[in-house]
C-alpha cells in the first residue's frame, strides 16, 4: 500500500460493512464518545433511578454506587477517562462524567 497526499486520498467508509471488492481490514474506524451515546448527566441519572425504583436517590447516593461499583476514577485522577464504558464516559470538552 502507498501513501497518497491528503489531497489525492479517497476514502469511503461502511461503518464495519464490507463493501464489494474492498478488504474491510484496511480501513479502521475509530468510535468517538458523544452525548448521544450517554445523553444523562448525573443528576439526570438521579432523577431518573428516583422515578424507576420509587426509593429515595440522590447525589450522595450516586456517588456511593459509583465508587462501590468503580465505575470512574478518583476525583482527580491522571487519566479521568478511564472509566466503565458500559455506564459513563469522560467528556474531554466539558471536562464532566456523564
Amino acid at each position: 500500500m502507498e501513501a497518497a497526499k491528503k489531497g489525492k486520498a479517497h476514502f469511503e467508509f461502511a461503518n464495519g460493512e464490507a463493501i464489494k471488492g474492498i478488504d474491510p481490514n484496511l480501513i479502521v474506524a475509530k468510535k468517538v464518545i458523544s452525548d448521544d451515546d450517554y445523553p444523562l448527566r448525573p443528576r439526570d441519572v438521579v432523577k431518573e433511578v428516583g422515578k424507576k425504583t420509587k426509593k429515595h436517590f440522590t447525589l450522595h447516593t450516586h456517588q456511593q454506587a459509583f465508587r462501590f461499583f468503580e465505575v470512574r476514577p478518583k476525583k482527580g485522577a491522571a487519566k479521568p477517562e478511564h472509566t466503565n464504558k458500559e455506564f459513563c464516559a469522560f467528556h474531554k470538552v466539558w471536562k464532566g462524567y456523564a
